[in-house]
């Protein structure tokens, strides 16, 4: 029994490890949302290289990846993002998306930053991503970022 429970420890020491390096070598801060558009056909990956504070700009990253792969891939939709607090039923200032580009100046393909992005206050916070295609379909999927401090209104949460 004591060497099976040393086993079983052993390989859930392996697995964890192996998990927690797996992203080890790349450069990718850890994901703030993984939605899925198009029939789950494509996945936008979103991260904030620096953690998010009230009232300072943050820049955050979207990177288009086909869903099957999780390869990069191009994005020819046009791209909106709007912080919106559900709690106080306002937003924030409108954001800026712009192309990545890599250090030859050359755009990398399906990744973009998205500049003036202000969460003006503390508390829970929608990331609402919308793609709209060539057409005019818009399709929004979001996800929530929660900040402490900030400005106290009134004892609102």
């Amino acid at each position: 029994m004591k060497t099976l429970m040393k086993s079983v420890a052993l390989v859930a020491a392996l697995l964890i490890g192996s998990i927690s390096s797996a992203h080890e070598g790349h450069d990718h801060p850890p994901l703030a949302g993984h939605l899925s558009f198009k029939q789950n056909t494509l996945h936008i990956h979103a991260s904030f290289p620096a953690t998010p504070v009230v009232g300072q700009e943050s820049l955050l990253v979207l990177e288009a990846k086909d869903a099957k792969t999780h390869q990069p891939t191009e994005l020819n939709d046009n791209i909106e993002v709007v912080l919106w607090m559900p709690s106080m039923g306002h937003g924030s200032a409108p954001t800026q998306i712009e192309r990545t580009l890599d250090a030859s100046g050359n755009v990398v393909p399906g990744v973009f930053n998205v500049r003036n992005v202000y969460f003006v206050m503390g508390g829970e916070w929608e990331v609402r991503v919308t793609l709209t295609d060539a057409q005019g379909v818009k399709e929004t999927k979001s996800f929530t970022v929660t900040l402490d401090g900030g400005h106290d209104h009134g004892g609102h949460q």
